[in-house]
């Protein structure tokens, strides 16, 4: 399953409802992630019978996925980041027009 469309803007939200704490939260589970990717955890069992010989995984977002959107976040409430920061606002330019 990908990324659900709205997972990282609802992130972003998050954080910023939450301020330093939030921000925080995610670089920490940003952190988390990329320790699994590492350990090549990419998924968890979930249900297991007796002697394991049957095992249930649930995967909704792979570890990567969930990584890369946390990452995407992560960038977005960064205005200082010259490539990805969130453009807050446009303006009009009315410089060309002519009469």
């Amino acid at each position: 399953m990908p990324v659900p469309p709205n997972y990282v803007q609802s992130l972003v939200q998050y954080a910023e409802v939450r301020g330093t704490k939030g921000r925080q939260e995610l670089l920490d589970f940003h952190e988390s992630l990329f320790e699994r990717i590492k350990a090549e955890e990419g998924s968890a069992v979930v249900n297991s019978s007796i002697n394991g010989k049957a095992l249930g995984f649930q995967v909704t977002m792979t570890v990567e996925e969930q990584f890369g959107a946390i990452g995407e976040a992560i960038r977005e409430l960064d205005p200082t980041d010259p490539v990805s920061g969130r453009i807050v606002a446009t303006y009009p330019d009315f410089c060309r027009l002519q009469r």
